[in-house]
């Protein structure tokens, strides 16, 4: 018995609808291509507009910036207060042998 003998496959089958996009683009003439177009400058209102998107655009990306490193400063606190007043059971008895061996734990203390 061969190895493809054994083994019955089925092939799968996935419906994936089709989206059609036409575009059309009109070409410029051969003569038309180096010509520059001179826009006039914007008005005062136009200018203002555009200086309150931008504005507020601003205010949104400080605020974003500010909640960014509130965040960034919890996470590191708790970062910094896990590592100083987290020990491990391991690290309270080397510190209790070295105590004893220093004299500063009674005979008794630090055996658990």
């Amino acid at each position: 018995m061969s190895l493809s003998e054994g083994i019955r496959m089925t092939a799968s089958t996935a419906t994936i609808p089709v989206e059609t996009i036409t575009v059309e683009a009109k070409l410029l003439d051969d003569h038309a291509a180096g010509v520059t177009v001179v826009q006039s400058p914007p008005s005062p209102e136009q200018v203002r507009a555009s200086e309150a998107v931008f504005s507020q655009q601003e205010q949104e990306a400080k605020a974003c910036l500010g909640l960014l490193g509130i965040w960034t400063s919890t996470v590191l606190l708790h970062d910094l207060a896990l590592e100083h007043f987290w020990t491990s059971r391991d690290d309270e008895e080397d510190e209790a042998r070295q105590r004893k061996a220093t004299g500063l734990l009674p005979d008794g203390m630090g055996n658990d």
